[in-house]
């Protein structure tokens, strides 16, 4: 079992992104959406299209083309109405300018696309490093055994260049470069790939890396301070009422103390009572056996523990004895532990019995019965 795993950090954060924006209140949604317009750059011959569109649409708002070799960098190329919000700019290439092909290469080289696929492009294409662009993206499907799907796209220098230098001359600064038919046939690769050189990226200047710097800094204390004011607020809340508590354990310590020897008090009884419950009124146990013990019947041991009572002593009648005693509702479980045997001074037989001790039930007397038959009656 591989419970090895590999996370597209591309992938997961854009996906987490479009999930948090769901989130998000309408006036931010307005702020974050406003780096979603963008502008769609064509370039065929001398004749350059510029295709707007608005955040969260996926209908063109204005089309315009412009003529290259009559156009002066003095004119403003984009529209009025597009200045005033930030966009992206997209430079779409034809498909004839370039080739695009699925290869397989080993795991090993997942980390370092570009170098192996560089090493590799005059085997792949008709092309050689040194004339053309290319790119290398991981398609993110099951991997074969020991290798992984990739799509290469090359483009000749000549061709992506000329495109890249009409839309600089004309003051736009191109920010990705894709295709359609990329586009249709990938499209989980859609937002996470740029065919844009490095060598045509934007570079930013000193100030501009010092003020997103600047910016980013005070972006991570704010949100570090939205962090642990609250966290702050509420230690002060908890070192409060800590300090209330301890006024109030010291004035309810002697009432706890009280409380807990009127709780052993409590249980002590509730012992006592049970085992009251659970013994016999052994005077009550010793009468009924007085009245079934004849005049001629004796006893030198008697012994009474946890509902169990055993007689020793000597009768003329043993067995009727042991009959009374089975009869009488005090007793049973009547058994003899040893042998009768007759003792020869006095010709009685000595005698060792066990038995049961209990209470019976008082039964309802026969005035208790017609009082509540009266009352039922009535």
């Amino acid at each position: 079992m591989n419970l090895q795993t590999d996370i597209d950090i591309a992938s997961f954060w854009a996906w987490w992104t479009q999930e948090l924006q769901g989130l998000l209140p309408s006036s931010l949604k307005r702020f974050s959406r406003s780096y979603s317009n963008k502008i769609v750059v064509t370039v065929e011959n001398e004749i350059i299209t510029l295709d707007y569109y608005k955040a969260g649409e996926t209908t063109v708002f204005l089309s315009e083309s412009f003529d290259t070799s009559s156009y002066t960098p003095t004119n403003a190329l984009i529209n009025p109405q597009f200045r005033s919000v930030k966009y992206q700019t997209i430079l779409k290439i034809n498909p004839d300018t370039f080739v695009h092909k699925t290869v397989h290469i080993p795991v090993a080289a997942k980390k370092n696309l570009e170098q192996v696929i560089g090493f590799e492009i005059d085997k792949l294409t008709p092309f050689n490093k040194a004339n053309c662009f290319y790119s290398a993206i991981n398609l993110n499907r099951k991997e074969l055994t020991g290798f992984i799907p990739v799509l290469l796209v090359v483009t000749p220098k000549s061709a992506l260049e000329k495109a890249l230098t009409i839309s600089r001359s004309c003051n736009l600064k191109i920010d990705k470069v894709c295709a359609d038919i990329i586009d249709e046939q990938y499209p989980e690769i859609r937002n996470q790939y740029n065919l844009l050189p490095s060598t045509w990226k934007h570079i930013p200047g000193t100030t501009e890396t010092f003020l997103n710097l600047t910016l980013n800094s005070c972006m991570l204390l704010l949100a570090t301070l939205c962090l642990l004011l609250p966290a702050l607020d509420a230690q002060q809340d908890i070192d409060y009422l800590q300090k209330t508590l301890k006024g109030f354990e010291k004035e309810t310590r002697s009432i706890d103390k009280q409380q807990a020897e009127i709780n052993q008090l409590i249980s002590e009884h509730e012992k006592l009572t049970d085992i009251i419950k659970q013994q016999p009124n052994l005077l009550s146990v010793l009468n009924e056996l007085s009245a079934i013990l004849n005049d001629n019947t004796w006893l030198i041991h008697l012994r009474y523990s946890e509902e169990q009572l055993e007689i020793m002593g000597y009768s003329p009648t043993t067995l009727a004895t042991i009959s009374d005693l089975e009869n009488s509702e005090y007793f049973s479980k009547v058994n003899l532990l040893s042998p009768l045997y007759q003792d020869k001074q006095t010709g009685l037989e000595r005698f060792h019995i066990s038995m049961k001790a209990s209470i019976p039930s008082a039964p309802a007397t026969t005035e208790n019965a017609t009082n509540s038959a009266e009352e039922t009656v009535q």
